[in-house]
């Protein structure tokens, strides 16, 4: 049987924590494009719970997610975000557009957000990875509460490499007052 060159998200590394509104998506957890390909992505053992997935290089990124059917339980304010760091070796992210993407409902529409590409000084600040976030409402009378989620940069065409993504997750916050 042929491998498959993408990675299929593992429900069995999403870790949730509902007394604090947080769900983790450790790497194994997300669809990652060219994720099952050794050219492209180092993702960690299936068995670790820890480790970062590294792309060594890719010219289109496409790394998603989504929440258990059914979750999040409650209405409310959500953020929507990814851990990630640069390798001191990384490139292709100059004057590179990355977006993070998500929305609530299968049929939802996507709010979006161009994340600067990281650079070493916000990486120090932050203990080694920066986090790239978004916020979202679910309504009272959203049926289907799921969120979906992605990161991507599939517009340039430009080859790019040493991107480590830790994790994701979705976490219930306060409401921003405009």
């Amino acid at each position: 049987m042929a491998q498959k060159p993408h990675h299929d998200a593992e429900e069995d590394h999403i870790i949730t924590k509902p007394q604090e509104g947080l769900t983790i998506f450790k790497p194994r957890a997300l669809n990652i494009v060219w994720g099952e390909d050794a050219r492209y992505w180092r993702l960690p053992e299936p068995t670790s719970t820890t480790g970062a997935a590294e792309l060594k290089q890719v010219s289109w990124l496409e790394v998603t997610g989504k929440t258990k059917k059914g979750e999040p339980p409650a209405a409310g304010n959500y953020e929507v975000g990814f851990k990630i760091a640069l390798k001191d070796d990384a490139f292709g992210w100059s004057n590179c557009h990355v977006f993070l993407m998500a929305k609530v409902g299968k049929r939802g529409k996507y709010a979006w957000k161009k994340v600067s590409p990281l650079n070493k000084d916000e990486q120090q600040a932050n203990g080694g990875s920066s986090q790239k976030n978004i916020r979202l409402v679910i309504k009272p009378d959203d049926e289907d509460r799921q969120i979906y989620f992605g990161l991507y940069e599939v517009w340039s065409g430009k080859w790019k490499g040493g991107l480590l993504i830790h994790e994701a997750y979705v976490k219930r916050v306060e409401a921003i007052n405009s």
